[in-house]
């Protein structure tokens, strides 16, 4: 017999052991709930069968998507390309498994059938590891409605750990691994049957930083050894990049990790990575490409230059986090094949060849993410969701940062939390923070003076939080950062104020940071939305009623301010946000210095319209999105901050003719918000805002 018919058998007596495995956990746990002794009894024995299989078929090494030699447990991905017999060996061996998890006597025998001529087709191709997963799945979804069925929280929340198709996914930037560690340890499954992957994160890039991360994982994750580490990103420049493939190497080598491979990387990166691997300096191979994936970003050219190589392609929010589940491409399909937008998604990932992780908490969507393969997208139906776009609804740090892009059109992700929610809290830090500095001083103040140790007053301007230049800026040369800000313009402040105040935000940030230039000060306007749908702002009014929409004329007269910051050497770059690409046409001709950056908020909808894209392009200026609030400090926020209460500050009077505070109401004027990133690491470093607010008829009172 070939060695490929070799190799088979053995991957389908593995498939076969994950399935027996699978099945008596669940006759065990479904004996369990009914009180059923002898369909416990089956489960137990089957399930030790299984595992005795398992131990066996491990004999060639398979190590979850990759093959591996027996002897010294390194990677060696020589396997041949996917052909119908190693499908049909997946497809009917999941079948068979889910058929008898769930009863279902005519699916079971489909999947025998269905198993066995699979295995006629052996010579053809190898099994691949997502069929493991499959049952994996099957084993987790199960085991998470049993336990839920028996009212047990920690054995559901146990076996939502071990599910994630078929893998334990973790990563030290999600600080996760060592409740993933103990949810191994206490489901009762050998370390073998789990298949645990975790990831350097850029702030550990470089090779001995790299291999630190690597043994710090080990020990909190309480394991000794994880069958698939990952580089996170791509950040940390070419000798980071290049000292963490080969700390993964040498942890490959020391039995460390079975496969290693890179997440995030983009064409430039991959192309790096290979040439150091060939050029003999670096050694090793990629087993795993892990990236977002899903049919509104397909990203093909990486794709095909894995997939050339052999390289397992990991699909992570293969759902695009929920946001396109409302589709109508998705409700047709679905409504074909009898199928949720969900499993539409997941099923486009498996045809792709890629190895799909969505992720839920609820069992039965758990349940339904695993009940993929029992129907086929056709061509048609991919074709349908071929749809061109590049929408990330995640990071993506595949391209180059920011500031050494080289001016490309690259949209992307910013963070999920909404800009005023994060202002808010940041400031109510600074305040108890204040506080508890307060009520440390031995020597004892007047209440209104603790109170200003939050905020600093500069004639009637208030600024928040209170301004301290004694602390230490970055703590490398300033050359290592890339320094953003953004300042908005609040509503109803007149254009002949934005002046002072634009100088007054960036006096601020550099005094704060001890630096004298920023990279990119983008700027927003009051009252502009950007739609979608259209390709053009609509204007709003505030939750306050106060807020209207600028008129283009003010828009230029605020953008010579700015231009002369840049002409100052204040600021490198200047940015927008909320431009569609007929705003930016009619105010590029305006410009001396032309925006790098357009900033555009999509909501919930997660879509850039072509034509943005392609003026952009065309203009040579980036896209990026955010969640930023377009009214961001409201009057009425900016009250109950700074008043009396368990949300205020207590810096406002709690009444007109009390004595416990500043007299007078209060007015925002602008929001500075500013992020310091190191370039090679990738890591924020300082990040924080400021706000100024007029307090009119002022009269500073005291207890």
């Amino acid at each position: 017999m070939s060695d490929n018919n070799n190799n088979n058998n053995n991957n389908a007596s593995t498939l076969n052991s994950y399935i027996n495995q699978a099945t008596g956990l669940a006759q065990r746990a479904m004996g369990s709930v009914t009180g059923n002794p002898s369909t416990q009894a089956e489960g137990e024995s089957t399930h030790t069968q299984g595992k005795a299989e398992h131990a066996a078929s491990h004999e060639t090494a398979k190590m979850g998507p990759v093959a591996a030699d027996p002897q010294t447990g390194a990677a060696a991905k020589d396997d041949p390309k996917r052909t119908q017999g190693t499908w049909d060996q997946t497809v009917g061996a999941a079948k068979e498994s889910l058929g008898n998890l769930i009863g279902n006597e005519n699916l079971r025998r489909e999947g025998q059938e269905q198993n066995a001529s699979g295995k006629e087709q052996e010579a053809k191709g190898q099994l691949q590891d997502w069929g493991e997963g499959a049952a994996d799945r099957a084993k987790g979804a199960l085991g998470s409605v049993g336990a839920a069925v028996k009212g047990d929280r920690t054995e559901e929340e146990k076996w939502r750990d071990v599910h994630d198709e078929g893998k334990v996914d973790s990563a030290i930037m999600y600080r996760n691994e060592k409740a993933c560690g103990r949810a191994i340890q206490n489901s009762g499954l050998d370390r073998s049957e789990v298949f645990f992957t975790t990831k350097i994160p850029p702030g550990s890039m470089g090779y001995e930083r790299t291999k630190r991360a690597v043994d710090s994982s080990l020990r909190e994750a309480e394991v000794d050894y994880f069958d698939l580490i990952l580089i996170h990103a791509p950040y940390g420049g070419k000798d980071a990049r290049l000292g963490s493939w080969r700390a993964l190497v040498e942890a490959q080598a020391a039995g460390k990790t079975r496969s290693i491979g890179v997440s995030n990387y983009g064409i430039h990166h991959l192309d790096e990575l290979e040439e150091y691997i060939k050029g003999g300096e670096g050694r090793g191979k990629i087993d795993v490409g892990q990236y977002e994936l899903h049919p509104w970003l397909d990203r093909s050219e990486i794709v095909e230059w894995l997939k050339k190589r052999d390289i397992v392609v990991e699909a992570y929010s293969p759902l695009a986090h929920g946001y396109r589940l409302n589709e109508p491409v998705l409700k047709t399909l679905g409504k074909k094949h009898g199928k949720s937008p969900a499993q539409i998604m997941i099923r486009w990932s498996l045809q792709k060849g890629f190895v799909a992780l969505p992720k839920s908490v609820t069992p039965a969507r758990i349940q339904e993410n695993a009940d993929v393969f029992d129907f086929e997208l056709s061509e048609e139906d991919m074709q349908a969701l071929n749809t061109g776009e590049y929408s990330p609804t995640d990071w993506d740090p595949t391209v180059e940062n920011l500031m050494t892009s080289g001016g490309s059109s690259v949209i992307r992700h910013a963070g999920t939390t909404k800009s005023n929610v994060e202002l808010i809290n940041s400031l109510r830090a600074n305040f108890q923070a204040a506080q508890q500095l307060a009520a440390a001083d031995e020597t004892e103040t007047k209440p209104t003076e603790r109170y200003k140790a939050w905020t600093s007053m500069q004639d009637d301007a208030l600024y928040i939080p209170a301004i301290d230049f004694s602390q230490r800026g970055l703590a490398e040369e300033r050359s290592q950062y890339d320094i953003t800000v953004k300042l908005f313009f609040l509503p109803g402040i007149p254009v002949s104020r934005r002046c002072a105040h634009t100088r007054q935000a960036i006096d601020l940030v550099l005094k704060e940071l001890h630096v004298d230039s920023i990279d990119l000060l983008i700027v927003s306007f009051p009252g502009i939305l950007f739609d979608a749908e259209d390709d053009s702002e609509e204007e709003v009014s505030s939750d306050d009623g106060s807020e209207e929409p600028d008129d283009f004329d003010s828009i230029i007269q605020s953008w010579r301010t700015l231009e002369g910051l840049h002409e100052k050497g204040m600021i490198s770059q200047l940015g927008v946000a909320e431009f569609g690409s007929d705003r930016l046409a009619r105010f590029l001709p305006h410009t001396k210095v032309k925006p790098a950056v357009d900033q555009i908020n999509l909501k919930d909808c997660c879509v850039v319209p072509k034509s943005l894209i392609l003026y952009a392009k065309q203009e040579n200026i980036q896209l990026l999105t955010h969640n930023d609030c377009n009214d961001i400090l409201p009057v009425g926020t900016t009250r109950e901050l700074l008043g009396p209460g368990e949300k205020g500050a207590g810096i406002l009077a709690s009444a007109p003719d009390a004595d416990d505070g500043i007299k007078g109401d209060v007015e925002p004027q602008w929001v500075v918000k500013y992020t310091a990133v190191v370039k090679d690491r990738g890591v924020v470093e300082n990040k924080g805002y400021f706000a100024l607010a007029d307090v009119g008829t002022c009269v500073e009172t005291s207890s």
